[in-house]
């Protein structure tokens, strides 16, 4: 079995975009170690990795570079291969969507919302 993991990065509105180390690791082995996303391979769609999985429980961490969000998720592989999106959220202070969501995490105090969502499905997404 195998996944296949998309990862995106998402500025909203008034945030300036710009390239995001992000560390990603399954059952503590890296998948990505300060790779830049988006890559120049990601034009209109995230980049993708596929890494072989044993059946069972597995578990995904993900740390961006400002060490501000870090996400961890438990997820299980079957008898059939899954795929995942991971994709981090950035949204300042003054955005309209920060104010009707807020931070993720209620003591921030940095004057942004920055966090990581996260989908798995049996079915690929149809990003080529």
């Amino acid at each position: 079995m195998y996944l296949r993991l998309y990862v995106g990065v998402r500025w909203f509105w008034s945030a300036k975009a710009r390239k995001l180390d992000i560390n990603i690791e399954i059952d503590g082995q890296p998948v990505t170690t300060g790779e830049r996303f988006p890559t120049s391979k990601a034009r209109k769609s995230p980049d993708s990795f596929t890494v072989k999985l044993a059946e069972g429980r597995h578990r995904l961490r993900a740390v961006s570079a400002s060490q501000e969000a870090r996400f961890e998720v438990e997820f299980d592989v079957a008898d059939v291969s899954r795929y995942a999106e991971l994709c981090y959220d950035y949204y300042p202070m003054n955005d309209p969507y920060y104010q009707q969501y807020r931070p993720f995490d209620p003591d921030n105090t940095s004057g942004h919302r920055e966090g990581f969502n996260f989908k798995i499905q049996d079915e690929d997404f149809g990003w080529r």
